[in-house]
């Protein structure tokens, strides 16, 4: 599992990937050098990882998404949201849609 978290201390938001269980005694942390094992609870090398500022991460988030990289669940949501766009636009059709004369049996 990858995730991005928050580094309080540097104010900035580091790239870890977890493998197997979460209470595991190390994780690894994206670095210049690729990813790097870390134990839980020592101290980073922060001169190593790559720390993002939350401007460059929404630029990376741009770019994966014109590769057509997207989140496991954006294409549930895009499929909620393109239903919801057509039922919006059935209903105008069906609320604005100008009156037609009808011609009623029996009368002229």
């Amino acid at each position: 599992m990858v995730r991005v978290e928050n580094s309080v201390d540097m104010m900035a938001y580091k790239v870890v990937r977890v493998r197997g269980d979460k209470r595991a005694d190390s994780y690894e942390v994206l670095t210049g050098k690729g990813w790097q094992t870390q134990k839980t609870g020592e101290q980073l090398v922060f001169d190593e990882t790559m720390l993002w500022d939350y401007s460059d991460l929404q630029e990376l988030v741009t770019e994966l998404k014109k590769q057509g990289i997207k989140p496991k669940d954006a294409s549930y949501t895009e499929g909620k949201l393109e239903a919801t766009k057509e039922h919006l636009q059935d209903m105008r059709s069906l609320v604005f849609k100008k009156p037609t004369k009808s011609k009623v049996r029996g009368s002229r």
